[in-house]
């Protein structure tokens, strides 16, 4: 960066993951960076031993609105002027994370990992976006978080998810329905519970994780209750996280709905707003059809249903049993908005490449 005696001008954003760097020369970097008033920097150590001090002076930028570190070791001062901050497997100084969502901190985006501990809170302060990448805590818990609009929780399962005043909450990805607890204004959701949920209704993305080797005929109960709490969703994703076993077997295009199928009846957001539905690792088992078509039948506003799987996990036997067992829906469903071809049914792989089904 610093060649022949030019030094570096007017920077927006500088990004640098793999070059090999000894610690005088990312000092210079940033010495220069300062001079140079960047906006956003995403530095990651892949090459100096240990967790390395990431330069003070760099934090010291008034220009600096957004910084990602990769792997360095990072302290408290002067971190919470910035909009965006994000540490992946960083090491922090003492109270480096209660400053960045403390109330009068500018942050408004924060992503995190490498946090551990029984509780992570979030109270009375001016976060907008929480992402949540590989961290070990027991309860997630979201407490007159105003201005919250996105929680994004990525390989983070706690055991229980508390949310208690959060008025603009607008998406919650991902949801494990396995192995976390929803509580909700002190009332935790459950399938099969008598009294009337309370509601966010600010929520119009929702993400589920699912397992459904473990969770089986108790899913869609499981999911009818969750979206009664989130009346106004409309775009629904639902992750499976685990694999076909031979008891579940590969769908066949002549496969029978749940028994009874009185699922989803009377959700608001079925009947109202769900537009698009998500599923994503997709590996084609009768649980996940079986779920699909109970959706279907009610879901009488949706206008996508998109099927996600990694390039090689669906064989193209199973493909075309799909294909056929959709059309075959279509002519017994009481959705009038499949019937009448107004739903659009999407096969894509991990690469991009869709295929249209049931045409």
């Amino acid at each position: 960066m610093l060649n022949g005696g030019f030094e570096i001008g007017r920077v927006f954003c500088f990004r640098v993951e793999t070059t090999r760097w000894s610690l005088e020369q990312l000092n210079r970097w940033c010495a220069a960076l300062h001079r140079g008033r960047a906006r956003v920097i995403v530095v990651a150590n892949l090459h100096l031993p240990g967790y390395p001090r990431f330069p003070q002076a760099l934090l010291d930028c008034t220009s600096l609105l957004e910084l990602h570190l990769f792997f360095f070791t990072v302290e408290a001062y002067r971190i919470d002027r910035l909009l965006v901050l994000g540490l992946y497997s960083c090491a922090w100084g003492l109270g480096m994370i209660d400053r960045a969502i403390h109330r009068e901190s500018e942050i408004r985006e924060l992503a995190i990992d490498g946090v551990e501990g029984s509780t992570f809170r979030l109270a009375d302060t001016r976060l907008q976006t929480l992402r949540m990448y590989e961290n070990q805590v027991g309860t997630v818990a979201v407490d007159n978080a105003t201005r919250l609009r996105k929680l994004h929780m990525h390989h983070t399962w706690p055991s229980r998810i508390s949310i208690n005043g959060a008025p603009r909450l607008r998406k919650i990805v991902s949801l494990d329905l396995f192995t976390t607890v929803l509580e909700i204004q002190g009332i935790v959701i459950k399938a099969g519970m008598v009294e009337q949920p309370p509601e966010i209704r600010s929520v119009r993305y929702l993400g589920l994780r699912v397992n459904y080797t473990t969770m089986v005929d108790m899913l869609p109960r499981q999911i009818e209750q969750i979206l009664r709490s989130f009346p106004r969703v409309k775009s629904l994703k639902i992750l499976r996280c685990d694999d076909v076993t031979q008891a579940e077997g590969l769908l066949q295009w002549n496969d029978a709905h749940y028994d009874g199928n009185n699922f989803f009846d009377g959700l608001e957001c079925f009947n109202y707003h769900l537009r698009w539905i998500y599923l994503t690792g997709f590996r084609g088992g009768k649980c996940e059809v079986a779920l699909m078509k109970a959706m279907l039948d009610k879901a009488s506003v949706l206008t996508q249903l998109r099927m996600e799987y990694s390039t090689g996990s669906l064989p193209q036997l199973t493909l075309n049993q799909l294909n056929l067992s959709l059309r075959n829906f279509k002519l017994h469903t009481p959705n009038g908005a499949v019937r009448g071809d107004l739903v659009s049914f999407v096969a894509a792989d991990a690469s991009g490449s869709c295929v249209r089904l049931a045409v």
